[in-house]
């Protein structure tokens, strides 16, 4: 599956709807924790919990220099690392808490496993893992651009846990977010993104206002799970 590419005037450390979404899941559960995050490309989610979180514990990786590096230019109480998941630069069971956010679907699907248990290693035991991703479902599927050209992954619960048991974690929370609209939204995500260089989900606040809305009730497009650490 190819890479995300950083595209000029095109990327900001500035939070999307989706940051702010998820920043809300987990805040409770990285206060006062040490948390790694997983591909966290520019740094909308740090940016919120630089900003909301006092005494933040936060060390964020991701793959891309130019991604990192914007991302360093604008939050300063997170440690950002360039490094592959595949061998994270951390000892074992240094994280109370490691998350990835619409990460895993990008990752090679030989390695999936392996990145798991490696991700698994730096965790803490009885630590968390949280992760956001997309649901295998016909309709979601039907929308997902990338789902039919690049081979962007959705997922079935039977098969994550498989995986995470697999990886010595347990699912302990596992609920459903999304629905119709938000299920559409990608297609003009890519019209938007590709045509005029705009982000409808930072930079809309028609389109933030509604979708946030719609991830406030239980639905089917996204998995948002946390499991731990046996």
């Amino acid at each position: 599956m190819p890479r995300m590419k950083y595209l000029d005037n095109f990327e900001k450390t500035e939070p999307d709807l989706f940051h702010s979404i998820i920043f809300d899941f987990t805040k409770d559960r990285i206060k006062g924790k040490k948390s790694l995050n997983i591909g966290c490309w520019t740094g909308g989610y740090e940016q919120i919990a630089d900003e909301k979180i006092d005494n933040l514990f936060m060390a964020s990786v991701d793959i891309d220099h130019k991604a990192l590096c914007t991302a360093k230019e604008n939050v300063r109480n997170v440690n950002f690392v360039e490094a592959d998941t595949v061998s994270l630069p951390f000892k074992d069971e240094t994280f109370d808490v490691v998350m990835m956010f619409y990460v895993i679907e990008h990752l090679p699907l030989e390695k999936e496993r392996e990145i798991l248990k490696e991700i698994s290693r730096v965790i803490k035991t009885g630590g968390e893992f949280i992760c956001v991703t997309h649901n295998h479902q016909w309709f979601g599927n039907l929308f997902d651009i990338a789902y039919w050209t690049t081979g962007h992954r959705h997922y079935k619960k039977s098969y994550l846990e498989e995986i995470l048991e697999n990886s010595g974690m347990k699912i302990d929370f596992y609920e459903l977010r999304g629905g119709i609209i938000s299920s559409i939204s990608p297609i003009f995500f890519y019209l938007f993104k590709y045509c005029f260089k705009k982000n409808i989900y930072r930079d809309s606040n028609f389109v933030k206002r509604l979708l946030t809305n719609e991830f406030k009730k239980k639905g089917f497009r996204d998995i948002f799970l946390i499991a731990k650490k046996k």
